[in-house]
């Protein structure tokens, strides 16, 4: 008996040794702009007025291949603190010309563990790409759906190496909004005004608008995420109405302003 206890104990022991330890809502979790490294380093800026008690939002930010997200974070910082919401600029490390997959499972486990250390409601997950981050982030909407509440995307989209990768879908719950800032000059402009055409008829919601000369997501910032804050507000009432029919009128006027139509 004894020594099936001091066997039991040590097991107990090795197993709180090697487990992970798993993040709670405890505490006083650290706030600012926060330098992290999960393999790859990270950024994740987070307001000092950051508190457990209420749902944030969380914005995640790519740039082109080599943009550097210290780089890349740093212009959103005094924009975040206005805003109140939690901002993470994260490394492209998908390949240009190979398999993605273990580049969406980092992401993904950065994404779940920021989470799972601030209270942030997975719905309302911002996604957001420029050039070749663009394309990738149009990939990873239409593959882990689950995973992001909107995508915002700049200067590229769906067309590029990944496309033929994605797996779009018919089935409504599983589809999730884009917001497309597209340059007319770029040489893929054609095929993702067509790739747009295409998700729209599946279901997809889409707000495609060209980009002005100059203007970058920066410049734009605001008004996207203006627009994200309407679409959580949309898909809210979408969810609330199957119990609610008196909220059918509402939540056309919000899709009016949010796609146009």
């Amino acid at each position: 008996m004894k020594r099936f206890l001091s066997l039991l104990i040590f097991v107990f022991i090795f197993c709180g040794m090697t487990m992970p330890i798993r993040a709670e809502f405890y505490g006083n979790p650290a706030t600012g702009l926060l330098a992290l490294e999960k393999k790859y380093p990270y950024y994740l800026f987070v307001p000092s007025e950051y508190t457990q008690d209420k749902s944030w939002n969380l914005l995640i930010i790519m740039g082109e291949r080599a943009d550097d997200p210290k780089e890349l974070i740093e212009p959103w910082v005094e924009w975040a603190k206005q805003k109140k919401v939690l901002v993470a600029a994260v490394p492209t490390l998908v390949p240009e010309k190979d398999l993605p997959e273990a580049s969406d499972r980092w992401l993904i486990d950065v994404k779940r563990e920021i989470l799972e250390r601030y209270r942030v409601d997975p719905a309302n997950v911002l996604l957001m790409g420029t050039g070749f981050g663009a394309q990738y982030a149009a990939y990873l909407g239409l593959s882990h759906p689950e995973e992001f509440g909107v995508v915002a995307l700049i200067k590229n989209a769906w067309a590029g190496p990944f496309e033929r990768l994605a797996r779009p879908t018919s089935e409504h719950r599983r589809q999730i909004s884009f917001y497309v800032l597209a340059d007319l000059q770029d040489k893929n402009y054609a095929a993702n005004e067509k790739k747009a055409l295409q998700l729209e008829q599946k279901g997809y919601q889409i707000k495609m608008e060209p980009l002005k000369n100059g203007e970058d997501w920066l410049t734009v910032r605001d008004s996207l995420y203006q627009w994200f804050n309407e679409n959580t507000e949309y898909r809210a009432l979408k969810k609330k109405a199957i119990s609610d029919r008196t909220l059918t009128g509402k939540i056309k006027e919000i899709r009016k302003n949010i796609f146009g139509g």
